[in-house]
C-alpha cells in the first residue's frame, strides 16, 4: 500500500492567488485617489492665480474710475517687462507660462488673461475679464486679427468675470 499524502501547497497557492488579487485591486484604487487629487489640487491652483489676476484688474478698473487705458498701463507696470497685446483699443492680453509667470513665447503660454472693455457709454464703463487656458489657435501669427473672445470655449475658461463702473450721472453729474 501506497500512503495517501495530501498536498497542502495547492490551498497555500489559491490563497496567494486571492491575496495578490486583493492587492491589485487595492493598489488601483489607491491610484485613482492620487490621481483624482493631483487633479483637484492643480485645478484649485489654477482658480487662484486667475482669481488672483481678476482682482488685480478688478481693482485698477475700479480705481481709475473705469478708465481701461489707465488700466493697461498700470497693469502692464506691474507684470514689468511683459507684452502685452494690444488687440485694440478695447482689448488686452496677456500669456501666462505653467507656472503663471508672464510670458512672451507663444511655446511656453499655458493660459492667457483677455480683458475686453464692453460696450463703454457715457455712465458706465465695464470691462469683462477671461482667464483661460491658452490654445495656439486663438491668434495668427502677428496676434491681430483674430478675437479671442469668439473662440474661448467654456471648458477653455477657468474664470470670467465682469465689472461695471458707474462714472457719471445726468449731465456728467457724479
Amino acid at each position: 500500500m501506497k500512503p495517501n499524502y495530501t498536498s497542502r501547497s495547492g490551498l497555500f497557492l489559491i490563497e496567494l492567488i486571492i491575496s495578490i488579487f486583493f492587492f491589485i485591486v487595492a493598489s488601483a484604487i489607491v491610484i485613482q485617489l492620487f490621481a483624482k487629487a493631483h487633479f483637484i489640487s492643480t485645478n484649485a491652483i489654477e482658480i487662484n492665480h486667475a482669481l488672483f489676476h481678476t482682482q488685480n484688474i478688478s481693482e485698477i478698473f475700479l480705481g481709475n474710475n473705469g478708465d481701461f487705458q489707465n488700466l493697461k498701463t498700470e497693469y502692464a507696470e506691474i507684470l514689468a517687462g511683459t507684452n502685452m497685446y494690444n488687440i485694440s483699443d478695447n482689448e488686452m492680453v496677456i500669456l501666462f507660462d505653467k507656472k503663471w509667470n508672464p510670458t512672451t513665447d507663444n511655446s511656453t503660454a499655458k493660459y492667457m488673461l483677455y480683458v475686453i472693455n464692453d460696450n463703454p457709454t457715457d455712465n458706465f464703463s465695464e470691462i469683462n475679464i477671461f482667464i483661460c487656458n491658452f490654445q495656439q489657435d486663438f491668434f495668427d501669427e502677428n496676434f491681430n486679427n483674430i478675437s479671442p473672445a469668439l473662440s474661448i470655449n467654456d471648458k477653455d475658461i477657468i474664470h470670467n468675470q465682469k465689472i461695471v463702473k458707474y462714472i457719471g450721472g445726468i449731465n456728467n453729474e457724479p
